[in-house]
């Protein structure tokens, strides 16, 4: 039970950390590859943001049997949020179109600790067949409420790559700010496994609504 709670708030606390675009950082080592399951890949390398403040990168990787517009979908889908990204309690979408919309998201964290929340803008521009999807913290577009913490320096990134065999390759990176909640060794192998469960159903999903047979791992 206490495992399975240290999960929850983990999961949790991991979305909603203040983030960076990793493009900002100066690369002080090459990607190592912590953890491979059910075709998704977990890496992590230092970085230097500014002249002081050193940290790591975190990037998952997998292939989706989707188009970018499908995995789009599980992305400004409210409902289709809840059932694909661990931890969440309440989710809503506004002001949707095909290239921006605002995600409102209250994280199912555990109590006494402090309920958070968090206001995303999401961006998606196309170049060379590559979709680039910014996500940016709006901190002030929906009413504060009471007793629940406002994340207000967001940031994050998704790459989607089109491959062969009506496949994408998709990249998403961040760089956290936020001391460890738990020692490295105790905390990552966790983080890895939310990563995966995640980022497995996100696939399942998308590949799902492509009337397409899902990918075998």
């Amino acid at each position: 039970m206490i495992m399975k709670d240290i999960l929850k708030i983990t999961a949790a606390l991991l979305i909603v950390t203040n983030t960076i675009n990793a493009q900002t950082g100066k690369q002080l080592s090459v990607w190592k590859t912590a953890k491979k399951d059910k075709g998704i890949i977990i890496q992590y390398r230092w970085v230097n943001i500014g002249d002081t403040l050193k940290t790591r990168e975190i990037r998952s990787l997998f292939t989706i049997k989707a188009t970018h517009d499908e995995i789009i979908n599980n992305l400004n889908d409210h409902s289709r949020l809840t059932k694909w990204n661990s931890g969440i309690k309440i989710c809503k979408v506004f002001g949707k179109t095909e290239k921006e919309w605002i995600t409102y998201t209250m994280y199912n964290i555990p109590r006494p600790l402090k309920q958070q929340d968090l206001v995303t803008r999401y961006s998606v521009t196309e170049a060379d067949g590559k979709v680039t999807i910014d996500m940016k913290s709006v901190p002030e577009y929906v009413k504060h409420i009471k007793g629940v913490q406002r994340q207000d320096n967001y940031k994050g990134k998704w790459h989607l790559y089109p491959t062969r065999y009506g496949k994408t390759l998709v990249e998403f990176s961040s760089v956290s700010f936020s001391k460890p909640m738990l020692p490295r060794f105790i905390q990552d192998p966790i983080l890895q496994h939310m990563f995966v469960k995640s980022f497995a159903k996100l696939r399942e999903l998308s590949e799902k609504h492509t009337g397409i047979p899902l990918a075998k791992q």
